[in-house]
């Protein structure tokens, strides 16, 4: 069994307290738990910089005092909030690029500070960092997921507090929203389907980057395109709540709309570009379009009978 090297787990975790303390040293400058802990950590950094020889034994004393003053640094977000960085747009969160099971996910910002968001808009602002992340697969996944995570205030009290903490850099980290733009065998029961879901706002791109998706999930059987689902919420949102009028009218957006976006496909270049989809994807796998724009039981929103136009040109 491998040893434990207590040196990189101590020097890992100082890194990562100064890095807190570093960054929201401007905001936490009154809180006298703040203050203290972060000496603290400094005269730990510098003690175990200034000995000539220390043993992992000793190394993983010095490790535990670091974790120590993490669990300090929690109950300073606990008490006073977690604050974040507050974006404009998308950036990449976090990605898994090994396994079977790989996901990029997105830190889309606060639904209440950041106005007009359109998703349809955020969708195809990231699309070219998630082809970029497809091209690096080199294996094949039972499991896939490019989420898109938004926070926003659940009650006039979180709004209040939300607009009175901001910084110019800085703003609380508060309920998560979180949106799979595309998911594969992606259930948190262990469920497979074995079935590519994407929101039709995909529609709009290329869909170049779907293709070579397609090619690298195992036992793909079927792509349906549908509306964006909120798969995970605030738990302070009462149940009663319907989160995307929350989204339009609480937090003032407007734009972010019902359902998602699709584009209307009679005479239209996105008809053409559906085709070749189709013929790039293998005939043995299914597609099909479920979102409400495409849908004449919800009301076909252009009129056309847009599934009748998908089978007329062998798409689906």
């Amino acid at each position: 069994m491998k040893k434990e090297n207590f040196k990189k787990k101590f020097d890992l975790k100082i890194k990562q307290n100064l890095e807190f303390f570093y960054e929201y040293e401007y905001i936490y400058f009154k809180n006298k738990i703040f203050s203290s802990l972060f000496w603290e950590n400094e005269d730990l950094d510098y003690s175990s910089k200034n000995k000539k020889e220390i043993t992992n034994i000793e190394y993983k004393k010095l490790y535990k005092q670091a974790v120590e003053i993490s669990f300090g640094i929690d109950h300073i977000i606990n008490t006073d909030g977690l604050f974040k960085k507050k974006i404009k747009k998308p950036i990449v969160d976090s990605r898994l690029d090994k396994g079977d099971f790989q996901y990029i996910d997105f830190d889309c910002g606060d639904l209440y500070l950041r106005k007009n968001v359109i998703l349809k808009n955020d969708n195809i602002y990231c699309y070219n960092l998630f082809s970029q992340f497809v091209d690096k697969i080199s294996v094949k996944l039972n499991k896939f997921r490019w989420g898109m995570n938004y926070s926003m205030p659940c009650s006039k009290k979180e709004i209040s507090k939300l607009i009175k903490t901001q910084t110019k850099k800085h703003c609380l980290d508060l309920g998560p929203v979180w949106i799979n733009t595309a998911q594969y065998n992606f259930y948190m029961d262990g469920t497979k389907d074995d079935i590519l879901y994407l929101t039709a706002d995909l529609i709009w791109t290329d869909l170049k980057a779907i293709v070579k998706l397609s090619k690298k999930l195992f036992k793909l059987k079927k792509i349906i395109f549908i509306d964006y689902n909120i798969w995970f919420k605030p738990n302070k949102l009462d149940d009663d709540t319907d989160i995307r009028r929350y989204i339009i009218n609480d937090c003032d957006n407007k734009k972010f709309k019902w359902w998602s976006s699709a584009p209307r496909l009679k005479n239209s270049p996105h008809l053409k570009k559906l085709k070749v989809f189709r013929k790039n994807i293998n005939k043995k796998i299914e597609i099909e379009f479920h979102n409400n724009d495409y849908n004449i039981e919800v009301g076909d929103y252009y009129k056309d009978d847009c599934q009748k136009v998908l089978a007329n040109a062998k798409i689906i």
